[in-house]
């Protein structure tokens, strides 16, 4: 099977190698990215982990709603397994461990969107960085894209640490505002200083090569 990708022909199962240096034991450990294809849906235990990790991490999102395997699934499907414009990367472990996500979603001025990054299991220290590294070093080798953007919430100091070492330079702050919904779901959206009901902002940062 294949994917298209920003108009790359990719095979969907194709994975990016990782290295992670153990500074104590100067031992190398190695990891893979995994691009995700329609296999994924076949695997239950991972799903599970993937949703179980999105609610432990979801004040770090801006849309909060209570997850489910079923649109986990949706996501999946409308997303990076039948969007030609989004992938994403699973982390595996040597022991075959699912890790962490890291995805990119094109965006309209011809360059890529960091997407739905998250660490899945504690330990390997140093493994998100790695996986940053290694997709941003792909998708300039193989897209051509050099300049890649990103948002986070200001409260999300682990994340930010990451995007720092990895040479990423905050461009812009916006004030927000939740809003709840029905259903449990609230939304972090930006506003005018003077709408804002919370502390936190939203950073946006880009990294350049």
């Amino acid at each position: 099977m294949f994917a298209v990708f920003k108009g790359a022909s990719i095979v969907n199962t194709f994975s990016l190698p990782v290295f992670v240096s153990d500074t104590s034991s100067k031992i190398k450990s190695e990891f893979s990215c995994k691009a995700v294809g329609a296999w994924l849906l076949n695997k239950p235990n991972w799903l599970e982990q993937m949703m179980l990790a999105r609610e432990k991490s979801r004040e770090m999102y801006f849309s909060r709603f209570p997850p489910s395997l079923e649109s986990l699934r949706n996501y999946l499907i409308t997303g990076p397994i039948e969007n030609p414009n989004q992938i994403l990367f699973l982390i595996i472990n040597q022991s075959g461990g699912l890790c962490g996500h890291v995805g990119l979603k094109m965006n309209p001025h011809g360059g890529l969107d960091l997407d739905n990054v998250l660490r899945i299991s504690s330990g390997s220290p140093g493994i998100m960085e790695a996986s940053l590294s290694e997709v941003f070093i792909w998708a300039g080798e193989e897209l051509g894209v050099m300049e890649f953007t990103g948002q986070v919430i200001s409260s999300n100091t682990k994340a930010l640490d990451i995007y720092s070492k990895l040479g990423c330079t905050i461009i812009e702050r916006k004030n927000l505002r939740i809003g709840e919904f029905q259903g449990g779901i609230s939304q972090l959206m930006p506003c005018e200083k003077e709408l804002s009901n919370t502390a936190e902002e939203m950073l946006i940062f880009e990294k350049r090569f």
